[in-house]
């Protein structure tokens, strides 16, 4: 359920490989590295600034390294970034759509690796260990009224701990009127994963 999307910055382009189960994709995009290093650069100050013109370069950004592969992408499947130089500081789920206008990170899950290789053993370290691995975990617990009277239901931490404990052979998942102080405290000593 993985997308690699792996990104080599080299001296008048960048060089993109796209890998999946399915799929191996190359695609190159004609910049000078120390264009592009300006260009990060320049966003993450603009990031730190607050600036209004953040959005301008981050759509720049999203049409350089995305958009060429784009298509290509599956909504259902996560992307792991493995960046190359300067794109190891930028933060691609800041980077906006100049089309939809929406952030990557509204469309894609993802997350960041130093290499394929790294990617490949640690997915392979966490599948294992969730077999062994007792989860506790907990979500949408009800809680007096009177007392949080502001406080919401969390509708949506109910389907995460519904979704989180698919992966874990030892799941103990503790719901709405489940989820007590003496259930958690109970159970809290046997899990390895909270």
């Amino acid at each position: 359920n993985v997308q690699l999307i792996q990104y080599a910055v080299l001296e008048d382009k960048i060089a993109v490989w796209l890998i999946s189960n399915n799929q191996f994709e190359v695609f190159t995009t004609p910049i000078q590295a120390d264009l592009l290093e300006q260009k990060v650069k320049d966003y993450l100050d603009l990031i730190k600034e607050k600036s209004l013109q953040t959005k301008q370069i981050s759509k720049e950004l999203f049409d350089l390294l995305l958009k060429p592969i784009l298509a290509k992408l599956d909504k259902t499947k996560q992307i792991c970034f493995v960046p190359d130089g300067i794109l190891y500081h930028l933060p691609f789920a800041s980077l906006v759509s100049s089309e939809s206008e929406k952030y990557l990170i509204e469309d894609f899950t993802l997350f960041y690796s130093p290499s394929a290789t790294t990617s490949i053993i640690l997915s392979e370290i966490a599948k294992s260990k969730t077999k062994t691995e007792n989860l506790l975990v907990i979500g949408n617990p009800e809680f007096n009224r009177s007392n949080n009277s502001t406080l919401q239901n969390l509708e949506s931490a109910e389907k995460e701990a519904d979704e989180i404990s698919k992966f874990y052979e030892k799941p103990t998942k503790l719901i709405n009127s489940q989820a007590t102080k003496s259930e958690i405290l109970a159970n809290f000593s046997k899990a390895n994963v909270f």
